[in-house]
């Protein structure tokens, strides 16, 4: 009895492989290189040379295997980091969106609004009631007591008005 494999790309979960996506180590590394870089400048032709490809065809693979562009994946990383450092201290916001990676304050509350809906400051003030709904402090609980964003994250009720068609958003755990 043949069992078949785990789909390894977001290309293959929808239950066609589809050819002339990333392979599973360039994925992986590419993935582990963003990860370590959120907060600093990555060019395409940085990421694509690491996996030894062309930027163009990078571009088209990358797509092709997590769904959205280089970019775009890189963006709602670096907004996914923001909700967690807006969810756990009270620096401004200025100070985390240039821990996160962007140059002005500005381009990191249109992301953030086009990613979530929600202005950063509004994301935060939600996560502050409901922090206090749960009587919890600003900042790190205790070891072991700590909520992961995503258990403390409020409830988005309104689709982001960039992409009304998309009813589907991509959520990274942490």
């Amino acid at each position: 009895m043949h069992i078949p494999a785990e789909p390894s790309t977001v290309a293959e979960m929808d239950g066609e492989k589809h050819h002339g996506g990333l392979a599973a180590w360039q994925q992986n590394r590419v993935a582990a290189f963003i990860e370590e870089n959120l907060g600093q400048h990555i060019s395409l032709a940085e990421v694509a040379a690491l996996v030894r490809l062309s930027r163009f065809h990078f571009a088209r693979a990358f797509k092709r295997s997590f769904g959205v562009p280089p970019h775009r994946y890189q963006s709602e990383r670096r907004v996914s980091w923001a909700k967690e450092l807006l969810a756990q201290s009270d620096n401004s916001i200025t100070a985390i969106a240039l821990r996160v990676g962007f140059s002005e304050t500005s381009a990191f509350t249109t992301a953030f609004h086009r990613i979530t809906g929600l202005a950063p400051s509004e994301y935060r003030r939600s996560v502050l009631e409901c922090l206090a709904a749960q009587d919890m402090p600003l900042g790190r609980p205790p070891a072991g007591d700590q909520p992961k964003a995503t258990e403390i994250e409020p409830e988005i009720t309104a689709e982001p008005a960039w992409h009304a068609r998309r009813l589907v958003r991509t959520r990274f755990a942490p």
